[in-house]
């Protein structure tokens, strides 16, 4: 049996004996930094690993640089383009588009 984390968004069943919800999308690589919203939930991942994770809290015009609130009362972080970082997305709206662009 696979154990699935906790998830704060609806759920569309759960995981036998466990009462958790199971999570129909899966976080999606963001390319495109200027289609990030203010507010959005985000990982921060280096390699394979996820760094940290937090919330979009803004970003220049042009989608170069971009400020995340980090969670747990960790700070902002301001990351560029060029650093060796990636963003994914946690929010299930910006997931699911990605996987249909994918498709």
């Amino acid at each position: 049996m696979e154990d699935h984390p906790p998830s704060n968004l609806p759920d569309s069943g759960e995981v036998e004996g466990y009462g958790l919800p199971v999570r129909q999308w899966r976080p999606a690589a963001i390319k495109e930094w200027k289609s990030l919203g203010r507010g959005e939930s985000v990982e921060l991942r280096e390699g394979h690993n996820v760094t940290c994770e937090g919330w979009v809290d803004d970003l220049t015009e042009d989608g170069t640089i971009i400020w995340i609130h980090l969670s747990n009362g960790m700070g902002r972080k301001m990351i560029h383009l060029d650093d060796d970082v990636e963003i994914w997305s946690m929010d299930a709206q910006m997931c699911q588009k990605q996987a249909q662009l994918a498709q």
